[in-house]
């Protein structure tokens, strides 16, 4: 019998910070606990990990671009990030939140 660890995703980090106006606030997922895929087949299965983006204080359309992505870990692979895209607005505001959560995990 061989135990296979996919282990656990998770993000790098509580929190980030960017300035408005910037290209993209970064994200880093990782996959922690065991990197390796179960095969089936004869071919390792990747893990899918959807992310998606909502409203905190900022907007969507004003301030970043609504964001929902897959990621993809192949066997072995242990980090993979995603870009949240981040606009210039005109209004004077002070910070400003995102809500960014794993929506759902498949595969692996």
């Amino acid at each position: 019998i061989a135990i296979v660890r996919a282990g656990a995703i998770t993000f790098e980090t509580d929190k980030i910070s960017v300035t408005e106006g910037g290209v993209a606030a970064t994200l880093n997922i990782v996959r922690t606990g065991g990197s390796s895929s179960p095969v089936i087949d004869g071919t390792p299965v990747p893990v899918e990990v959807n992310i998606v983006t909502s409203n905190g204080t900022a907007t969507s359309g004003s301030d970043y671009a609504a964001t929902n992505s897959t990621v993809t870990f192949a066997d072995g692979v242990e980090d993979a990030t995603i870009a949240i895209p981040v606009t210039q607005d005109t209004a004077a505001e002070g910070n400003e939140t995102i809500n960014v959560r794993i929506n759902s995990i498949s595969g692996g």
